[in-house]
């Protein structure tokens, strides 16, 4: 019964997933922002990885509810990490998987407002 349980817990589980190219010369830029936000974006998850594979970082949050996708998306460290890769990279998409919210998007920015607006 508790393998089932487990089971379900991940059957609900919502993931949010970074990623992104940074342009060759902000590369550096981009990543000590990441290293700056990535402790405290932790406090928004039940676990958090950032990956790191030749030049894109894939930032990939599991949250157990609606209500912790809210607080992530609403948190500051969001707004920094929209505004650095507005800034800083190349290509960018971020996925939402396991929500109310279903979304994928090259702009994480126009997300963040749009769910600003609509969950006020």
């Amino acid at each position: 019964m508790f393998l089932l349980q487990q089971f379900d817990l991940k059957e609900q589980m919502i993931k949010l997933k970074i990623t992104v190219q940074p342009k060759k010369i902000k590369y550096l830029e981009f990543k000590q922002t990441l290293d700056t936000i990535k402790n405290d974006l932790q406090k928004y998850c039940m676990h958090l990885t950032v990956i790191e594979k030749g030049n894109t970082f894939s930032l990939v949050a599991d949250l157990n509810s609606d209500e912790q996708l809210s607080e992530i998306i609403k948190s500051k460290e969001i707004g920094i990490l929209s505004g650095s890769i507005k800034m800083l990279s190349k290509k960018s998409e971020t996925t939402i998987n396991g929500s109310s919210i279903k979304n994928v998007t090259n702009d994480l920015k126009k997300l963040r407002l749009n769910y600003l607006k609509n969950n006020k």
